[in-house]
């Protein structure tokens, strides 16, 4: 049983698209939380997702499997779209526990800033570093500003 997600972006008020993302099983979800546009056209959305999605909306695949724990826990996903809505590339921020995109914003052109929430212990690979956290608490919020996709 395969789970069907349709997102539309609307760019100055005008319908651009109509994408559809796949899932592998009713077991999993795909929460789109927030979207903003560089001056370029670029659409990135942000967001979070458990088990396996298919994040190319067009014939190509680029399966990622969410590795939260349970139904209610995830990855947090940074996906980045050109103009006309093609697939450009995807950011995954994950661990053991659970991590959720809130919200992106553009910094100048080619850069981004996000923020979120997470908790348990989350790796966060920027620019090829990576960084794990634990979070000390029951939910740890973070941001993370001028990231490059």
């Amino acid at each position: 049983c395969w789970v069907c997600l349709v997102c539309w972006v609307c760019l100055g008020g005008v319908l651009s698209g109509i994408k559809t993302w796949i899932g592998s099983s009713n077991q999993s979800f795909l929460m789109l939380n927030d979207v903003c546009v560089n001056s370029a056209g670029e659409v990135f959305l942000i967001g979070h997702f458990d088990g396996i999605w298919d994040f190319d909306p067009d014939e190509s695949e680029y399966l990622v499997d969410g590795t939260g724990i349970d139904n209610y826990s995830g990855d947090m996903f940074i996906m980045k779209l050109n103009s006309s809505l093609d697939f450009l590339s995807l950011t995954v921020i994950g661990g053991v526990d659970s991590s959720s995109g809130r919200s992106i914003m553009t910094v100048g052109d080619n850069k981004i800033a996000v923020s979120g929430v997470f908790d348990g212990k989350v790796e966060f690979l920027i620019a090829d570093l990576l960084f794990e956290i634990e979070s000390q608490f029951e939910k740890s919020y973070f941001i993370i500003n001028n990231m490059e996709l």
